[in-house]
């Protein structure tokens, strides 16, 4: 069996991968580019892996069978380990609400599609929830372990064939991977960072410098002008590493100066510099530091020791170290480690179902609140038929009931839907998933005054029509935006249906907005309320509620995992949640209605926000479905005051 020749070098820039990837993830004040270690991995593993490849093919030694052998006992088994005490770990100290997420990132993690699973959930890396996130940075093993997969089934073919076919392959391969990154971005940022497809071209100049070392051997690999090369790359990762700010050129220069380091580290200072104590030690176990850093830090903050950064430090290397001796070594090269960890996956998978499937906490004592959002929703989910009633969160016993609209005719988005008594359409309400839950109060006035309203609202897209979305060929990659309830298209469309509306019912109708004040484009809401005033149409601004600290989760099950009782404690506070940005969202919407005529405000913080926090029950009902979306009845308590502002402007109050 062909083995590489050991480069103590390469075990160094492995620790100065590693380092600043630990530093990122404890601190990311101290280094803002620190995640950009991941990038250096690729490259390793992409130079390394095609070294071999190589290698055993021009002996004609190449088996798929041997070459996956040797990938999963270099990285299933601590990975088993980190995952297996990680799921122990959630069960023991994690609230039930978080269990199901933990289970199903365990299953997408031993199953090599974690970058996939982030992906489709929308999870943002720079703004995850860590609590939330256990295993986040296993997406990085399932892009490698699918290229793995898929490499040695393409390259010896290619490799048979001559240097020229591999050649074509390899440097195709990797700029077509590399623009894909590059545009990608302004597409997608979640899919490009995600999916091997955009990351492909980093593990590929690892592949295009492994194939130039073939070609060219080690000759004058030792020269003056490669150790000089070698210097400014390892100048160039240090500079990337303490850029303050993200860019695709950051990555870029990541990746070239790794692989101008492994060409140009076999002698001079940047060897020496790498092949000094500890780096290789540090090098050789980056991969059980990488294993164990994260999961270390999300438990140290749900245990409240998020502060306790040195605790952490040492956590994740007496981990680490027992990893890296117990688990790693002892199996690399061991005959049974494949069979034994097909049935440690197996017993894993199960242990991860178990987590899954964790009962709920009980809310029996609450009082049913209710969710008529749906009813209103121009893009209704598919989780939620028209006519259904539905208890989510575990065990379907959440104390809030959710409500499709009656069985009927999908909603149009030309003309919105249609709520109220009787015409004319007195009442247009605009909005986000805010306005979802604030249609339930506009409909209730409607009807109280015997009048019509038609409500455009949809979750995920910008409650103001103005400027319509531009058209692009990127709608072409619609299916790559996770979680994104239209395409260009189809928003443009609707733009353009709600500015219709608007011309036709104003200035008789008044426009409410509803909208996420903190997240809202101002530009767009100038540009909506200045053609309103250009009508003389008189609107009606939602200040958003405040938000709750309860980490997004289900404010029924929030309540109940710390012991709250209603009959007990019938009316209940939280903290206060995301304040910077929410109170940035109130002086946004207070501006707005100061600067364009005939613009009102209907205030909500007083509603809800005291020196004790924020209201979420009252009565035993809850207010809130989650940390900033009201229940019905919820958005009841500002009903008196829309209407009030309605009549004011009406003149019959």
């Amino acid at each position: 069996m062909i083995r590489l020749d050991y480069r103590r070098d390469i075990d160094g820039l492995r620790a100065v991968a590693i380092t600043p990837v630990v530093v990122f993830h404890l601190m990311p004040e101290w280094l803002r580019g620190g995640y950009l270690g991941v990038d250096v991995f690729f490259v390793i593993s992409g130079y390394l892996i095609t070294t071999l490849v190589l290698r055993e093919v021009s002996a004609g030694s190449f088996s798929l069978r041997r070459f996956w052998a040797r990938r999963v006992r270099r990285l299933v088994p601590a990975l088993l380990a980190m995952v297996a005490t990680t799921l122990a770990c959630g069960l023991a100290v994690l609230p039930r609400f978080e269990l199901r997420p933990l289970g199903e990132q365990a299953a997408a993690a031993m199953l090599s599609f974690a970058n996939i699973f982030f992906w489709r959930r929308a999870v943002n890396y720079w703004n995850a929830d860590v609590g939330e996130t256990p295993l986040l940075h296993t997406w990085s093993l399932s892009v490698e372990e699918q290229f793995y997969l898929l490499f040695p089934l393409i390259m010896p073919p290619f490799a048979r064939r001559g240097m020229r076919s591999l050649t074509l392959l390899l440097v195709g391969g990797t700029v077509a991977s590399l623009a894909l990154f590059v545009m990608g971005g302004r597409v997608s940022g979640n899919a490009t960072f995600y999916l091997l497809p955009t990351r492909a071209w980093e593990l590929g100049v690892g592949c295009c410098l492994a194939l130039l070392d073939s070609a060219l051997g080690d000759h004058g690999r030792e020269g003056r002008s490669w150790q000089t090369a070698a210097v400014a790359g390892l100048g160039a990762i240090i500079f990337a590493y303490v850029t303050p700010h993200r860019s695709v050129l950051n990555n870029v220069i990541v990746v070239f100066a790794t692989a101008v380091i492994i060409a140009g580290s076999r002698a001079g200072l940047v060897q020496r510099l790498l092949s000094a104590p500890p780096l290789p030690l540090v090098g050789r176990m980056s991969y059980s530091i990488y294993l164990w850093h994260w999961p270390v830090i999300v438990f140290a903050g749900v245990m409240g020791l998020g502060a306790a950064v040195h605790l952490q430090l040492a956590a994740t290397l007496v981990l680490a170290a027992a990893s890296y001796q117990l688990v790693e070594r002892p199996t690399r090269h061991m005959a049974w480690t494949v069979p034994a960890c097909a049935v440690a996956l197996l017993a894993v998978l199960g242990l991860s179902v178990r987590v899954m499937n964790s009962a709920g906490y009980d809310v029996s004592r609450f009082a049913l609140a209710h969710s008529h959002a749906e009813c209103y929703s121009i893009v209704p989910t598919s989780s939620l038929q028209p006519g259904a009633t539905v208890r989510t969160g575990p065990d379907n016993k959440a104390a809030i009931e959710f409500i499709g609209r009656p069985v009927g005719p999908a909603p149009d988005m030309s003309m919105g839907i249609l709520v109220g008594s009787a015409p004319p359409v007195e009442l247009i309400c605009m909005g986000d998933s805010h306005g979802l839950t604030w249609a339930w109060a506009i409909e209730s006035i409607a009807r109280a005054r015997g009048v019509q309203a038609r409500i455009f609202t949809a979750a995920g897209v910008s409650g103001f029509p103005l400027p319509a979305v531009p058209l692009r060929w990127t709608d072409r990659l619609h299916f790559l935006a996770a979680n994104t309830p239209m395409t260009g298209a189809q928003e443009r469309a609707w733009c353009e249906a709600r500015v219709s509306a608007l011309a036709q019912a104003t200035p008789s109708a008044i426009v409410i907005f509803g909208v996420r004040w903190a997240t809202v484009d101002t530009s767009r809401a100038r540009a909506t309320l200045a053609f309103l005033a250009d009508r003389k149409a008189d609107v009606i601004l939602i200040e958003q509620p405040p938000e709750v600290a309860c980490s997004g989760q289900d404010v029924g099950q929030w309540l109940a995992s710390r012991g709250v009782d209603p009959l007990r404690d019938p009316e209940y506070r939280l903290p206060q949640g995301n304040v910077e940005e929410y109170e940035r969202g109130r002086a946004v919407v207070r501006r707005l209605a100061a600067d364009h005529a005939g613009c009102r405000l209907v205030p909500t913080r007083d509603l809800f926000l005291s020196d004790d926090g924020v209201l979420v029950m009252r009565g035993r009902t809850l207010l809130y479905s989650d940390d900033d979306h009201l229940t019905d009845e919820g958005v009841m308590l500002a009903e008196d005051r829309i209407a009030a502002e309605i009549a004011a402007i009406r003149g019959d109050r």
